[in-house]
């Protein structure tokens, strides 16, 4: 009566020979398999079904790793463009508060992107200016979906004038869900 391993040794993998001999499974994602007749990414999963027994699943995730990949290059792309230009950039939720804050403008405004996460895109424009914001996120929320505003701001660099275009991002139902923005510091037109 052979056990698995007399039967195929060497061919088992250690991982799957540690699973057999002390129990613990064994799983991993083999990112990519290739022999004669099979090409793929899998995953694996290897467990002791009985002393000395040993069962092996292997499930093709091929089409997942390829939209994965896809994903990761794209994300790169944005990161890249979003992290490396001069245009201040901001995603708000639909309380208007900051779920994303461009390196560029944490720079201009002396704060990392963590410490601006949260709040309201109000605590970023000057007093005075309030009701102009106010009527531009008013704006947005109409047909076309778009508007453009201007404000005064404390900075890093001292009071600075930004100009803003914001867009609204809408739900499956047409519903405002968020705004994307873009600005510029325009004091030097002031």
């Amino acid at each position: 009566d052979l056990n698995v391993f007399e039967f195929f040794q060497p061919k088992i993998p250690a991982r799957y020979r540690a699973a057999v001999e002390t129990g613990e499974p064994f799983h991993t994602e083999q990112v990519e398999y290739r022999d004669d007749r099979i090409v793929g990414a899998f995953e694996v999963h290897a467990f002791r079904t009985a002393p000395g027994e040993l069962a092996v699943t292997f499930l093709e995730i091929t089409p997942r790793k390829r939209v994965e990949g896809a994903l990761r290059r794209s994300e790169e792309k944005y990161r890249l463009v979003v992290e490396n230009q001069e245009d201040l950039v901001v995603k708000l939720d639909a309380d208007q508060r900051l779920v994303f804050a461009s390196e560029s403008l944490c720079r201009l405004i002396g704060r990392t992107e963590a410490e601006l996460l949260g709040t309201s895109f109000a605590d970023l424009v000057a007093a005075e200016d309030l009701p102009v914001i106010a009527a531009a996120l008013a704006d947005v929320s109409r047909p076309p979906f778009v508007a453009r505003a201007e404000h005064r701001a404390v900075t890093a660099a001292g009071p600075r004038v930004l100009a803003w275009t914001g867009k609204a991002l809408r739900d499956e139902t047409g519903k405002v869900s968020a705004v994307v923005a873009t600005g510029r510091d325009v004091t030097e037109r002031h």
